[in-house]
């Protein structure tokens, strides 16, 4: 392995919080020397775990967004439900309570989701989701 292939995975692994003594038995490097590149990519190591950082934010705000999305269309159900349905295979109260169960958890959702991609909006504005929290 050549001596930039192994900077590059030391600056990658340093990015994760990786130990020296890790890195050092992974890419064949000598921890001295992991030391003095410590020093010398201090910047690349620093972006790097900024970009990490930014990419774990982005896919938890993605997971958040979905996660909400399921629970709207699952709560809109429930309604559509009460309102169409005689209730004869589901009491009333559990149908109900299965309908209010749904508030909290989107509420925790919705307070963390703090991006909506703009083709989101439609379906956030549609009338299956206005439903009074």
């Amino acid at each position: 392995m050549d001596m930039e292939l192994k900077q590059t995975q030391f600056i990658e692994l340093r990015a994760i919080g990786t130990s020296l003594a890790k890195i050092s038995s992974q890419i064949g490097v000598s921890k001295p020397t992991l030391i003095s590149w410590q020093k010398e990519f201090e910047i690349e190591i620093s972006n790097t775990k900024a970009t990490e950082i930014e990419s774990t934010k982005e896919s938890f705000r993605i997971s958040n967004f979905e996660t909400a999305r399921r629970l709207i269309g699952l709560r809109a159900k429930y309604l559509d439900e009460l309102e169409t349905r005689d209730l004869k295979d589901i009491p009333t109260d559990k149908l109900l309570k299965m309908f209010l169960d749904l508030k909290e958890p989107l509420e925790a959702v919705a307070k963390t989701t703090v991006m909506v991609e703009e083709g989101d909006m439609d379906f956030l504005n549609s009338k299956q989701v206005s439903i009074d929290l």
